[in-house]
């Protein structure tokens, strides 16, 4: 599912986004990229990857899938040493399956790559901390520096990997608190080591979050949250028989109500496994055996609550500063997914005692019979959800308005881009087939200070970027290359009559139009307008 057709969608405009940073040279990359709100490291891995496998949908695209790919296998390592192998198998089904993630696995952004590192340090950190005590100097030291590693990257990754790696500080002083051992100390420290790394580039994150710049996505509501799990678990199912709709609620509520039971149960449930340590009495955490199994119980719920926490931080931060879209959550979702698959085992446990047919099947059987329905009606969202990927419903038709100016435009007329969203998904399928280089023709875009809520323009090589004060200054030859006699394309992916109202140049009169011509894709209509300057 992550890799079919994975070649066919064109680009939207923020996978165009990550495209324009990459191809820029090392110097440029940082400097750019030091606008955005996104650290660079995604940036500069696919820099690499450009250069091994080339600038095309499917290789630009396979970067996440391999991501994704990856945070499957963690899932499922970190929940067999947690909760054992029928858990594990629950965990990893739930992820492989999971609408969100997968759509998250299909495009070139860092939201795949950031699930993959949280994940990686999550289970890291709690295998340092509920084992490492009894581990050789070596093991432990190689866990130590796959976790600074793997915190730095989640943080280098996305701007939420600050507060997930706030989140797994806590986990680890609490543990500390608890334990007092040498292990949790030391991952107190490598959390602490890894987040630091991001110190010489946190000016800049600074710089753009209080720039006064809005962010693109509303003040999160409490259906939001619902939004964020309907998502991981039946995906969007606008369309479908409202029969499915109502299974995905339903199911909803079902997963609630035994990840719920799997944050109070597991340590009770982990103390029937041998070397479990007391169940009664008021010894807390600190007064139990280390590496006992009923401290890991208690250390894995910490740690999947927390993961899961990272859900309600942000929807709480986003009140004051909403910063809220489920696809940038996705690193909440595994340890979801394991505490689901420890829920399942307790409540085949329940079944097995309670039913006389129940007590015919393994409780590990039993908990992966449970988990088939769950991961069924996930298949049929994540199916639903690949398929509108792959025949493009809701992206804007770059393509097909790279291929019509290929017929349209000749040397020495100019392209203008009104926004851009438009931009870099346009210069994207101009370079790639080959327009721009056949017609000798630069691509450009026109800024206007309300149009600065998308930062994403910031991206732009500042000699591409146009606006009333350069074509004053320079005139439209000198601003656009435009030459004697030449046709000036202005082009929109999204809006056009709103787009081409705040045109100043056209709506002033400072242009006349010759011609306009929509173009359609994916549901989604464009428009180019010919258009000369006054005089010319």
């Amino acid at each position: 599912m992550r890799a079919a057709f994975l070649g066919e969608p064109q680009l939207f405009r923020d996978e165009a986004a990550s495209w324009s940073l990459a191809r820029h040279s090392l110097g440029g990359l940082l400097s750019l990229s030091s606008h955005e709100t996104f650290p660079p490291l995604y940036a500069l891995l696919l820099k690499g990857w450009m250069a091994l496998f080339g600038g095309s949908e499917l290789a630009l695209r396979s970067l996440s899938v391999v991501a994704g790919v990856g945070t499957v296998l963690v899932t499922w390592r970190w929940a067999r040493t947690a909760v054992g192998p029928a858990g594990a198998l629950a965990a990893a089904a739930l992820v492989a399956l999971s609408p969100a993630l997968v759509l998250n696995s299909r495009d070139a952004r860092m939201y795949s790559l950031e699930t993959l590192f949280a994940t990686g340090a999550w289970w890291l950190l709690w295998l340092l901390v509920a084992e490492g005590a009894a581990w050789s100097g070596r093991r432990r030291h190689a866990a130590e520096l796959g976790l600074v590693l793997l915190v730095a990257g989640e943080v280098w990754t996305m701007s939420l990997g600050i507060p997930i790696a706030a989140l797994q500080l806590l986990f680890a002083i609490t543990a500390l608190m608890w334990l007092r051992t040498r292990a949790a100390a030391n991952g107190v420290g490598c959390v602490v080591a890894g987040g630091l790394s991001l110190a010489p580039w946190l000016p800049n994150l600074l710089s753009v979050a209080f720039s006064g710049q809005p962010f693109w996505t509303p003040r999160p509501d409490v259906f939001s949250l619902a939004a964020t799990f309907a998502a991981w678990f039946p995906g969007d199912l606008r369309g479908a028989s409202p029969l499915a709709v109502v299974l995905g609620v339903l199911l909803l509520a079902v997963i609630g109500a035994l990840v719920f039971g799997a944050y109070v149960a597991l340590g009770q449930a982990t103390a029937s496994h041998p070397g479990a340590g007391p169940t009664t009495g008021a010894a807390g955490p600190a007064a139990l055996p280390p590496g006992s199994s009923l401290q890991r119980g208690r250390l894995l719920a910490l740690a999947l609550a927390l993961g899961v926490g990272l859900v309600p931080v942000v929807w709480a931060y986003s009140q004051l500063h909403s910063i809220y879209e489920t696809r940038y959550l996705g690193a909440a979702f595994p340890p979801l997914a394991i505490a689901s698959g420890a829920a399942l085992l307790v409540a085949a446990g329940r079944l097995r005692r309670n039913f006389r047919t129940a007590q015919r099947l393994p409780q590990g059987a039993l908990a992966i019979l449970l988990v088939v329905p769950i991961a069924s009606v996930m298949a049929v969202g994540t199916a639903y959800s690949v398929d509108q990927s792959v025949r493009g419903i809701g992206i804007e038709p770059a393509r097909q308005m790279a291929q019509e100016l290929g017929g349209l435009a000749h040397p020495g007329d100019a392209i203008i881009t009104l926004n851009a969203q438009t931009y870099f998904p346009l210069d994207y399928y101009l370079r790639q087939t080959g327009v721009a280089e056949r017609l000798g023709i630069e691509l450009f875009d026109w800024h206007r200070p309300s149009a600065a809520y998308f930062t994403g323009w910031m991206d732009i090589d500042g000699a591409n970027i146009v606006d009333d004060a350069k074509v004053a200054g320079a005139g439209w030859s000198g601003a656009l290359h435009l030459a004697p006699g030449g046709v000036l394309w202005c082009v929109t992916l999204v809006d056009p009559d709103r787009e081409f109202a705040n045109f100043t140049p056209l709506a002033a009169g400072r242009l006349r139009q010759l011609k306009r011509i929509p173009v359609s894709g994916g549901g989604l209509t464009g428009e180019i307008r010919e258009a000369v300057p006054i005089g010319a």
